[in-house]
């Protein structure tokens, strides 16, 4: 009698685990479709939710940091998310997979912007530069993007 409810317990245990799975997959894959639409409000909610089910994905951190820096009101939150997505850098990312655990470089970017927000600028220049040692040279757009960040961190550190 007691193996047969160990072995029922098991099963609703592992069903449970596939249902979070599948919602965590289907929250991540909703807050693609409405991050490519730029409704970063709404993929924020849907990214909340894929959160409160795996808090330790960098590519959760990731995509609600970038959204949090792409709502006024919600700056200042993307810090925290962002320490987090840098941390778990990955070559090979996919950012339509929505099982992918690990952050991409641009991470690293974003990383920078949220600290320069915070007001934190020397730390910003060095996630910046960082960056710049990791992004494709031939992106010159993106690269001088970072040197006009940089400068004006430097600008803001030399004021302050």
């Amino acid at each position: 009698m007691k193996l047969h409810f160990y072995i029922v317990f098991l099963f609703l245990i592992s069903m449970a685990g596939f249902g979070q799975k599948h919602a965590y997959n289907q929250h991540v894959t909703e807050g693609n479709y409405l991050f490519l639409e730029k409704n970063y409000l709404m993929a924020s909610q849907s990214y909340q939710i894929a959160y409160s089910i795996d808090s330790t994905s960098a590519n959760i951190n990731y995509k609600m940091g970038v959204c949090y820096l792409n709502i006024p009101s919600k700056k200042k939150q993307a810090l925290r998310y962002l320490d987090i997505a840098v941390k778990g850098i990955t070559r090979n990312y996919d950012e339509d997979e929505p099982s992918v655990k690990g952050a991409p470089y641009d991470a690293v970017y974003y990383h920078g912007k949220a600290m320069q927000y915070a007001g934190m600028y020397a730390e910003a220049i060095q996630e910046f530069e960082l960056y710049q040692r990791m992004v494709n040279k031939k992106d010159k757009e993106r690269q001088e993007e970072v040197v006009r960040l940089i400068e004006m961190c430097n600008n803001a550190v030399a004021l302050g």
